[in-house]
């Protein structure tokens, strides 16, 4: 796996594709026969790769929502003594209105999620966590939604609640995985979405 960077200063002279190539030239001089990007959705990198004929294979997702109900976290981060491995899923059952035991933490696998930078200091649950929460957030909202149109109730009057969407006044409520079922469920992180009041919390810190 080889990173390339081009410092801003040295930018728009033509370094990134000449870096490319060179890439090229070291895959192919080693029987390389499929080469792989991974960058960031509208940076200016996807611009270059597809003008060099790259085309995009998929997306690597940060948090996902499972047919059968669970949730799969895909952490650049790793743990390394900072508790980032209990707090993602802590945040992320907290918000989404899942128990803990239904989310499961990828972490550091190259293949499977977004590159993050390194893992320094104590800056992965500040900014990691935070970007978790509102996509969970945003989740939510959207099951929530989804639940609303089954239910024939206004989406005021329901909350998500062990892995399902029920009315706050009681009542039968639906599963996380019949709202979604074989559907898919791909969201663009909704940064308005709002995230639960801090009262109401059952695992973050307690």
């Amino acid at each position: 796996m080889q990173k390339l960077l081009v410092h801003p200063n040295a930018r728009r002279h033509g370094l990134a594709r000449a870096l490319m190539v060179e890439l090229e030239n070291e895959a192919a001089a080693a029987g390389r026969r499929l080469l792989t990007l991974d960058t960031r959705a509208g940076d200016a990198a996807e611009q270059l790769y597809r003008s060099m004929g790259y085309q995009a294979a998929g997306r690597i997702p940060r948090f996902a929502l499972n047919a059968d109900g669970t949730a799969t976290i895909y952490s650049g981060k790793v743990d390394l003594g900072t508790g980032l491995r209990a707090a993602f899923p802590q945040i992320a059952a907290e918000e989404l209105g899942l128990p803990i035991n239904k989310i499961k933490l990828i972490e550091g696998d190259t293949l499977l999620t977004p590159d993050r930078g390194p893992t320094s200091g104590s800056n992965g649950i500040p900014k990691g966590g935070m970007q978790l929460r509102q996509a969970a957030a945003t989740a939510r909202q959207a099951l929530i939604k989804l639940a609303s149109e089954k239910l024939g109730k206004p989406t005021s009057e329901l909350d998500a609640i062990d892995g399902e969407v029920r009315p706050k006044a009681g009542g039968a409520g639906v599963s996380f995985a019949s709202l979604i079922a074989d559907k898919g469920f791909e969201l663009k992180l909704d940064s308005k979405a709002p995230v639960r009041d801090p009262k109401t919390h059952k695992y973050v810190g307690k």
